[in-house]
């Protein structure tokens, strides 16, 4: 008789990105609270998408942002759907 043996795996991943001036708490219109706001290429990295797909889901309305008076956008981290 054959014995079969399984074995279940959880992997767990955390990714803390800090780095001052680009990100942080702001105001999010789609949530209508203060939320976690991070940079274009910190969502493409933790979604792992090109930057041109986070435009892309910006145009789309599919995650919320603000913009910075420079013009960078800031992107809600609590919408991020996450890769």
């Amino acid at each position: 008789m054959k014995r079969r043996t399984e074995i279940l795996l959880e992997i767990t991943q955390l990714l803390i990105i800090k780095r001052r001036g680009d990100s942080g708490l702001a105001w999010c219109e789609g949530c209508a609270r203060n939320v976690q706001m991070i940079s274009t290429e910190k969502a493409a990295i933790i979604a792992r998408q090109s930057t041109r797909n986070i435009y892309r889901w910006v145009e789309a309305g599919r995650v919320h942002f603000t913009e910075k008076p420079e013009g960078h956008l800031l992107i809600c981290l609590d919408s991020l759907p996450l890769g």
